[in-house]
């Protein structure tokens, strides 16, 4: 990779091969489409920001601590009980928690629980694929993660925050 940006940068493009045979022509549209096939999925996962700004803005940190504790099984050991420690799944189940949501949670994220779940569900999966490196990302796997991400921000919006 090194190799190629400065001649990229020089002459905006760069040959690949040797002098007998032309494999490719690089140019820095590829280079553009090769570094945003590989960050776009990071970049999607600001979704696990998002949830957690729409879940504080919905109660006091009391609450939310409270919330955190009612959610999760007792066997289950988080360091401190903020949302930044949790896993998405535990995050999700914070969430959707009967209580939780009823009480806290559906002002923000939409009445129907089942909806929230639908529409959050894809990107546990997708994210630890992603963040653990465990094999290339699908077109439709980052569709999903679009999608997630574009309802969030509905949600965020349709309630009167932005994100």
């Amino acid at each position: 990779m090194e190799k190629v940006l400065e001649p990229l940068a020089n002459d905006n493009a760069v040959l690949v091969g040797d002098e007998e045979r032309l494999l490719a022509v690089v140019t820095p549209a590829d280079l553009n489409r090769f570094l945003w096939g590989r960050t776009q999925p990071f970049l999607l996962l600001d979704i696990e920001l998002g949830v957690r700004d729409m879940m504080r803005s919905c109660c006091a940190v009391d609450d939310l601590t409270a919330s955190i504790t009612a959610a999760l099984p007792a066997d289950v050991e988080v360091a401190e009980p903020r949302l930044e420690n949790l896993t998405w799944s535990q995050l999700t189940t914070v969430l959707l928690h009967d209580a939780n949501f009823g009480r806290f949670f559906r002002h923000r994220f939409g009445r129907n629980r089942g909806i929230v779940k639908v529409a959050l569900e894809p990107v546990r999966e997708i994210r630890n694929k992603v963040f653990h490196f465990r094999g290339e990302i699908l077109p439709e796997e980052v569709q999903s993660l679009s999608e997630a991400v574009t309802w969030v921000r509905r949600r965020a919006i349709m309630s009167g925050g932005g994100r």
